[in-house]
């Protein structure tokens, strides 16, 4: 199954930080990239992924890296925790069930993915 929670949410980090989806995943350790991971590691634990699967996501080895990720850097965390929250709230308003004209262009968005 396609989850487009996880989609978005990358996404958005890697316009924020001006990174493409390569970068974060790559396995520098360049202060941006790390921002940008830190961010994606918040914002996808705050919608309920688990410590295994957000690792995957992020090209990291495994769940110890998240881990690493969410209780080191304490200069940046308000940073990007806040920058985390603002996506996670963009991505519940535009998912919100009310929205007809986004479920109608989500559906859209989704056959297209599918075909890819």
């Amino acid at each position: 199954m396609y989850n487009v929670a996880h989609e978005f949410i990358i996404d958005c980090v890697c316009s924020d930080f001006g990174i493409t989806n390569k970068e974060l995943k790559s396995p520098s350790r360049r202060s941006e990239l790390v921002d940008a991971r830190q961010t994606c590691a918040i914002a996808l634990r705050h919608m309920g992924y688990t410590l295994k699967y957000t690792a995957e996501l992020l090209g990291r080895k495994d769940h110890s890296t998240v881990i690493h990720l969410l209780s080191t850097r304490p200069h940046n965390m308000l940073t990007n925790h806040s920058r985390a929250m603002r996506i996670v709230k963009a991505y519940k308003t535009i998912a919100d069930k009310g929205n007809a004209r986004y479920r109608s262009n989500m559906k859209a968005f989704l056959e297209r993915v599918q075909q890819l």
